[in-house]
């Protein structure tokens, strides 16, 4: 029974079928530990409670910071002095790291414990201690996002590397009213033919390549047709590649991601999934073969 509802000859099953297999290979290459994923959405859900001033773990953090104010005369007065020391003394403490080295997935939003506890983070564990820090310090300190790229804002200033959208806008802020989400950050002109490009671009760019190569594979597999044509297949493989190529050569700086170089790389994957999706055998191609393959005999007349 299972068979007969694997056999590609029936439609109806055929897209469910190739849907799920992309999802389960995306799914386990991008969180082999899915557990991982559903803590990073509850995460992100609230980003406000993300923000702890009261951990134990801050200790260390907090004393360096101390420390330092009272080292730079004048700075406990100049909240911008402050800011750069805070986001100096984390820089410090909790070193850069790709999360795919340091919990071995795609994306992770971590506690402040978490991240203290590895001692190496990207931004948005950077920015959450950071935050918390000068919570701590009396700051009225918020985190907001881009959709790439997560940073800290007070009514005196921003840290950890502030970024914006084209819009100008932020996409997700956090404020003593809770979590606000602006969708017109990234769903307007701006943000469909600028920031989306880009943010799609050096997310793939910074990927591990094993990684990526094989979600590609899973992608041009789902979109072949039953027979396809081999010389098109290869063809559409190779414009995916030209599109990692691309990317990888011209958006894998953050803060000079290529514009140019993520349309490019846009248009050649989107010319590898039209040329996929096109390489069936056509009738002159495939004349004389039945559904299953073989070949049929002609029947002569008599």
């Amino acid at each position: 029974m299972l068979l007969r509802l694997l056999n590609p000859a029936r439609r109806r099953y055929r897209w469910p079928i190739k849907i799920a297999f992309l999802a389960a290979v995306l799914l386990l290459t991008c969180y082999p530990d899915p557990r991982l994923l559903v803590r990073h959405i509850r995460h992100w859900s609230d980003l406000s409670a993300m923000i702890e001033p009261d951990e134990p773990a801050l200790g260390p953090i907090v004393g360096h910071v101390e420390f330092a104010l009272a080292c730079v005369p004048g700075s406990r007065d100049d909240p911008r002095e402050a800011l750069r020391i805070v986001e100096q003394v984390v820089y410090q403490h909790i070193l850069y790291e790709w999360d795919w080295v340091t919990w071995g997935c795609a994306d992770y939003l971590p506690t402040v414990a978490e991240t203290i506890d590895k001692g190496r983070e990207d931004c948005d564990g950077r920015a959450v201690v950071a935050a918390s820090v000068l919570r701590r310090l009396g700051y009225e300190a918020h985190l907001v996002t881009d959709g790439s790229h997560l940073w800290v804002r007070t009514r005196e200033g921003e840290a950890m590397a502030p970024m914006t959208t084209a819009s100008g806008r932020t996409l997700i802020s956090t404020s003593g009213e809770g979590t606000r989400v602006d969708p017109l950050a990234i769903f307007g002109a701006g943000g469909l033919l600028v920031d989306w490009p880009k943010n799609i671009a050096y997310g793939v760019a910074v990927f591990p390549i094993g990684r990526t190569a094989i979600c590609a594979a899973a992608v041009l597999l789902v979109l072949l047709p039953r027979r396809p044509r081999v010389r098109w297949a290869l063809v559409a493989a190779s414009m995916f590649a030209g599109a990692l190529w691309m990317w990888r050569a011209a958006c894998w700086d953050p803060w000079d991601n290529s514009l140019w170089g993520a349309w490019a790389g846009l248009g050649l994957a989107a010319s590898g999934v039209w040329v996929a999706a096109r390489s069936g055998c056509g009738m002159r191609d495939c004349a004389g073969t039945s559904p299953n393959g073989v070949g049929k005999q002609p029947i002569s007349p008599g």
